[in-house]
């Protein structure tokens, strides 16, 4: 991503809708109900964050993350005040956290493969990840990036989590979406 992009997105959360209106995808229900020390869940691109509101909703501490200063600032502004969140901009090309960080790390309608390397780094031994996003080929006129670059090929995703388990998957060949939720392998104990 570049300068290019941040502009991009800037332009169109600046032209977006109410960012309360927009409903979680029902994927990030697949997650369960954070511990009661209320894991800490990472909402990568949330842009105006209909996850992040959803995950501070089941319990989580959240981190959202986006490009978009704009998008972020419309976060901010449709978060009740008992409900924070950090908010953090920042280009995946540039990823700021430590390894081993989230208990859960969130990746909806994004898609990066170059960033996939850090965001299993970033997710804790025993944690798991979320990645739900556009499939197969782009059909002009409907939903998602009609860059095929910007899509998953069917079994990609379960391919690249291979040798984690796989806790739930949804990547039916035809379908326009893929999802998984794979665990992150503890470490051996020595």
């Amino acid at each position: 991503m570049s300068g290019t992009d941040r502009e991009r997105w800037d332009l169109r959360y600046n032209t977006a809708a109410d960012a309360r209106a927009a409903v979680p995808e029902a994927t990030l229900y697949w997650l369960p109900t954070p511990t009661p020390q209320r894991d800490l869940a990472l909402d990568l691109a949330c842009g105006t964050g209909r996850h992040t509101r959803a995950l501070l909703e089941m319990g989580y501490r959240v981190v959202g993350a986006d490009i978009s200063r704009v998008a972020l600032q419309a976060l901010r502004a449709s978060l009740a005040p008992a409900n924070s969140a950090a908010l953090v901009q920042f280009d995946v090309e540039a990823w700021p956290f430590a390894e081993a960080t989230f208990d859960v790390v969130v990746q909806i309608d994004f898609l990066d493969r170059a960033a996939l390397a850090v965001v299993r780094r970033a997710v804790k031994p025993g944690g798991l990840v979320l990645i739900d996003t556009f499939a197969g080929p782009p059909v002009p006129g409907r939903p998602g990036p009609q860059r095929a670059d910007w899509r998953l090929a069917h079994g990609e995703l379960s391919e690249r989590f291979s040798d984690w388990k796989m806790v739930r998957i949804d990547d039916a060949v035809g379908r326009e979406r893929a999802a998984i939720v794979a665990r992150r392998p503890r470490l051996a104990i020595r």
